[in-house]
C-alpha cells in the first residue's frame, strides 16, 4: 500500500509541477526565485539525463519499460517487507513513470528546475525521484546487510 501511494504522489506532483509549468511560461522562458541560483525555467528534452541520445523516444520508453518489469517483479517476488527497499523502488517507479509519461504523450520530457549557481542541467521532479531511490539503492547494495 504504502509502495503505490508513494508512486501515485511522485507521478502527481511530477505532473502537476510540469502542467503549470507549460501552462504559465512559455518554452525557453525563466523566472527567477533565488536570483543567480535558483530559476524556474521551461524546456523541453528529447534525450536522456545531460540531453544525452536526444530524439531516442522510442529506445526510452523500452528501456523505461523494461526497468519497470524489473521494479515490479522485484517489489511482488521479494514481498518486500523493509520499509527503505519499498521507499526505494516506490521513488524509483514513480519517477520512471512520470518522464515515461512525457516521453509517451509529449515525445520529449518537461524540465524546469534550474539550480544555475549549484548545477549546470535542468531538471524535474520525476529527474529528483530517479536520482534519489538510485542513491538509495546503492547505499542499501553497499552498506545495509542482505537477506
Amino acid at each position: 500500500m504504502f509502495f503505490w501511494l508513494l508512486v501515485f504522489l511522485i507521478i502527481f506532483l511530477d505532473w502537476g509541477s510540469k502542467y503549470w509549468v507549460m501552462k504559465e511560461l512559455s518554452l525557453g522562458q525563466t523566472i527567477p526565485v533565488i536570483k543567480s541560483f535558483f530559476h524556474i525555467t521551461y524546456l523541453q528534452n528529447s534525450g536522456a539525463a545531460f540531453g544525452l541520445l536526444p530524439g531516442q523516444k522510442w529506445f526510452f520508453i523500452c528501456m523505461a519499460f523494461l526497468a519497470l518489469a524489473v521494479i515490479i517483479y522485484l517489489q511482488f517476488t521479494l514481498k518486500v517487507k523493509q520499509c527503505f527497499l519499498s521507499l526505494t523502488l516506490a521513488l524509483l517507479t514513480g519517477g520512471i513513470c512520470g518522464n515515461l509519461i512525457d516521453r509517451f504523450y509529449r515525445g520529449v520530457v518537461i524540465d524546469f528546475l534550474d539550480f544555475r549557481g549549484f548545477w549546470p542541467y535542468v531538471f524535474n521532479l520525476a529527474d529528483v525521484a530517479i536520482v534519489c531511490g538510485m542513491l538509495f539503492l546503492v547505499w542499501q547494495i553497499l552498506f545495509l546487510e542482505k537477506e
